[in-house]
């Protein structure tokens, strides 16, 4: 499936720039692809799509920035937090693949300031294809900071050719 969100090993990788940060207890080595809006992209390496980098880095329309995850139980959100401290992010947008989700949702309530906008990617519908197809968009609410964070959630199985530009376009509406 070359056009959707599903990994495809045959698609040809997008360049990228390799850099590596010093946190408090770590260094942490990082992929940096695209120019444009900075966007984090939480997800575990095998699961980021050479196919979905091009797409979304078209035209200059977003930064990705990919670290690698740790590989030993850490708090996600704390470690990401260090990260984007790291880097000096001020206001970023975040892509989180199914496996960090959790931790992107607490990481755009907690760093409401630093979080722009959030897009979860979404397993495939499969058989409960009619509850869970396309596309919603919604927000997150910080009552205790009267902040929303803008999210859209896509499913893997949509075409890159709808997923790229509608992607885009979210997170080139700040």
């Amino acid at each position: 499936m070359s056009n959707s969100f599903v990994r495809d090993a045959r698609a040809a990788s997008a360049p990228d720039v390799w850099a590596e940060i010093r946190t408090r207890e770590e260094i942490i080595r990082y992929r940096r692809v695209g120019t444009g809006h900075p966007v984090l992209v939480l997800a575990e390496q095998q699961e980021i799509c050479p196919t979905v980098v091009s797409a979304l880095t078209t035209a200059g329309a977003v930064r990705l920035i990919m670290p690698e995850l740790p590989t030993e139980a850490v708090h996600v959100t704390g470690w990401a937090a260090d990260f984007l401290e790291g880097i000096g992010a001020t206001s970023v947008g975040l892509l989180a693949t199914p496996s960090c989700a959790g931790a992107a949702i607490e990481l755009a309530m907690l760093g409401a300031v630093q979080i722009s906008r959030v897009v979860l990617v979404a397993e495939e519908s499969g058989l409960y294809g009619r509850w869970c197809e396309g596309w919603q968009q919604a927000s997150f609410e910080c009552t205790d900071r009267d902040v929303r964070v803008p999210l859209l959630l896509v499913h893997k199985g949509l075409p890159m050719d709808e997923v790229g530009p509608l992607v885009r376009r979210f997170f080139d509406a700040e």
